[in-house]
């Protein structure tokens, strides 16, 4: 299959937590599909970076071991919706149970990986994402 690239996903990961950052990287960067813009680690980066190059999708990786402040979900998820309502936006964490798990899905992350148990998914997931995006196009076209 052909992917233009005004068709990929344009994926950002906002990081908070490096370990884990470069399993995403090499999960990112052989799928067709998706147009890896890099990784940023502050707020007002992230901010930038979608808007200069039009990021769709956002990976959150956050570490259990940061101290309380650093992380605001709801400011995490009100900048990126204010810049793209569309962006989909991937919370990566570990250690979440069901509970916490629909606790930011309500927040209004899009989708929650636990890195612990839903890490190899990654790839299916951004290819789900990849298939909506096209169908949807497709449907604005016809």
């Amino acid at each position: 299959m052909l992917y233009t690239k005004e068709s990929r996903i344009k994926a950002i990961i906002y990081d908070l937590a490096p370990s884990n950052t470069v399993k995403i990287l090499g999960m990112i960067n052989f799928l067709p599909f998706v147009e890896n813009l890099g990784t940023i680690y502050s707020q007002d980066s992230l901010e930038e970076k979608m808007m200069e190059q039009k990021a769709n999708v956002v990976f959150v990786n956050v570490c259990n071991k940061m101290k309380t402040g650093k992380f605001s979900p709801d400011q995490v998820i009100q900048k990126i919706k204010t810049i793209d309502p569309k962006a989909k936006i991937i919370l990566c964490k570990s250690h979440i149970g069901p509970i916490l798990k629909q606790l930011y899905l309500h927040q209004g992350f899009d989708f929650v990986i636990d890195k612990l148990n839903d890490f190899d998914k990654i790839p299916s997931l951004l290819k789900a994402i990849y298939m909506k995006k096209v169908t949807e196009v497709a449907t604005k076209v016809a």
